[in-house]
């Protein structure tokens, strides 16, 4: 298959190489530029056909000589013309914003036959060569924060001859591979993250000219990172533990998670327990979004620290979060007594509150249940108060307390 490319035109050159072959014989030798240097038009992709005219000393087009050339080959010849000054014009065609048969290169030169000359064609279309920087930081979150690289040339959304790509964060600069009208682009870069989401980002337009255009993309952050620190409590009440590998923690990795409290997808990365403070890579966050951070770890216990806050302009660097040992706790409850039977029984309330008062959880067991699990406690001491819900009001309240000091913590049951 005769193949074209697309390249930004030079000026072309045509020399003479070596002597006249037999009398009356012409070759031309042809090789492609896209604006650089000189390549075998076997090598040009985009090259489809290569059609070629040859013109006598009045400009009057030569019959019976052939009209095209073989791509492959690249080299066009004839035998039996007259002896003299001649114009060869050799076009290589391809396809460009809809045309399948766009003059892409071009070459026109005068020749003497007999001989033999070697011409390059020049580009009559727009290449571009693209490379991106971070500003001050150069390429430095690709080895950090960003994976990917997403590259968008485009006259307007739906438009012929527009290019998308993905790109390694590290493969820039990149030479995009189809040839361009001459015309204003616009030239859009996206930084993301390995989960897809954008961190970096620059758009620009850009008038194209024949030959190679370059341009450098200098990407900038999409809003702020969010700093994470934490120690470990065990039991509520006693100072944080500072080691990933005290005793009493024993946490390799901890699991950073943040979501935003206005809507879509939580967002997640597993950090390394010892990398604290953390940055947060996954994502970045405009001002004024509201997040709910939350950071679970497993190691001698399961430890949890949670809280949501306003993104600020630039950076986020909170308070260090205290990561307590947390468990899970399975309650029934038994209503028995007559007096706390009623005709309507709509469910047990319990309000479970940490005997320190700094954690509060409320539950309601629904009518026709008889037991429930209690999620994610501190370990410590609970004051827990219950009554029966009725239509008139709570019925017969109980006090009691619990304890949470393991995995899982079997409270009994509270009998009305």
């Amino acid at each position: 298959m005769r193949r074209l490319f697309v390249l930004l035109p030079l000026a072309a050159g045509l020399t003479a190489c070596g002597g006249a072959s037999e009398s009356g014989a012409l070759q031309v030798g042809f090789t492609v530029s896209r604006g650089g240097p000189a390549l075998p038009c076997a090598q040009v992709s985009e090259v489809l056909e290569v059609d070629v005219l040859l013109k006598d000393a009045t400009g009057a087009v030569v019959g019976g000589v052939p009209r095209s050339a073989e791509c492959a080959d690249g080299v066009w010849s004839v035998s039996g013309v007259e002896a003299g000054e001649y114009t060869v014009q050799i076009s290589a065609k391809g396809a460009l914003s809809g045309d399948t048969s766009a003059v892409l290169f071009r070459a026109s030169e005068v020749v003497t036959a007999p001989g033999s000359f070697d011409v390059v064609l020049q580009p009559q279309v727009a290449y571009l060569a693209l490379d991106w920087t971070f500003g001050e930081a150069e390429l430095g979150p690709c080895g950090t924060e960003v994976d990917t690289i997403d590259v968008i040339v485009s006259t307007g959304a739906g438009q012929e001859g527009s290019f998308s790509e993905t790109f390694a964060c590290t493969d820039g600069p990149v030479s995009i591979p189809q040839p361009l009208d001459l015309q204003q682009y616009l030239i859009s870069v996206t930084a993301n993250s390995s989960e897809g989401f954008p961190l970096f980002t620059h758009a620009a337009q850009r008038l194209l000219d024949r030959g190679l255009n370059t341009y450098t993309a200098n990407l900038m952050p999409l809003g702020g990172q969010v700093f994470v620190d934490w120690d470990f409590v065990v039991q509520s009440g006693d100072m944080p533990v500072r080691p990933c590998d005290a005793d009493s923690v024993q946490v390799l990795e901890a699991l950073v998670t943040i979501e935003s409290l206005e809507g879509g997808a939580p967002i997640s990365e597993m950090v390394d327990c010892t990398d604290r403070p953390h940055a947060f890579a996954a994502a970045r966050f405009t001002q004024g979004r509201q997040l709910a951070l939350r950071v679970e770890a497993v190691g001698a216990e399961r430890f949890i620290a949670e809280e949501t806050f306003t993104m600020p302009a630039g950076d986020r660097v909170g308070e260090r979060l205290v990561l307590h040992a947390t468990s899970t706790a399975t309650i029934a409850v038994e209503v028995s007594t007559s007096s706390c039977t009623p005709a309507q029984d709509d469910g047990i309330d319990m309000t479970i509150t940490l005997q320190d008062d700094t954690r509060q959880l409320d539950v309601t067991v629904p009518a026709g249940e008889r037991s429930v699990v209690l999620p994610e406690l501190w370990f410590g001491t609970y004051l827990l108060e219950a009554s029966v819900r009725t239509p008139q009001g709570p019925l017969c309240a109980r006090t009691e307390y619990r304890v949470v000091d393991d995995g899982h913590a079997d409270w009994g049951t509270l009998r009305f």
